[in-house]
């Protein structure tokens, strides 16, 4: 008998006031696979559910950053190859993204849908 465990991430469920528009502008703006009613990334689903109240998928948090007390989490993070060329065209495109970090190990930036949920994207620094 297989151990009880969970073995991956499958779907992500985003609120958004208009599904087809969000779905329209996550295909403008990333590489992705549309699979019947949602997106793909990967194997990982993007399911975008209208929301009946005014929410995001944004939480406060003091534990990210020292300096923050009242920090802007996102819940997801994605991870890509190219950080800096994403950066750059989602800045092309008017999307709202914050200034690039460059941390000892990895660089991530965030970047805002139609609906102000906020997106942390990452990638290893090269060795």
């Amino acid at each position: 008998m297989s151990n009880p465990k969970l073995t991956t991430l499958d779907s992500i469920y985003i609120p958004v006031k208009e599904r087809t528009k969000s779905m329209n502008w996550f295909l403008q703006h990333f590489d992705l696979i549309v699979e019947g009613d949602h997106l793909k990334i990967g194997s990982t689903e993007l399911f975008f559910l209208e929301t009946m109240d005014e929410t995001t998928t944004n939480f406060t948090t003091s534990a990210w950053q020292q300096e923050e007390k009242h920090y802007e989490m996102p819940a997801f993070c994605f991870r890509t190859e190219n950080l800096r060329q994403l950066h750059e065209k989602l800045i092309n495109g008017n999307v709202r993204v914050t200034e690039v970090i460059s941390h000892s190990w990895f660089e991530e930036f965030d970047f805002y849908d139609l609906d102000n949920n906020k997106f942390k994207v990452w990638r290893p620094s090269e060795a």
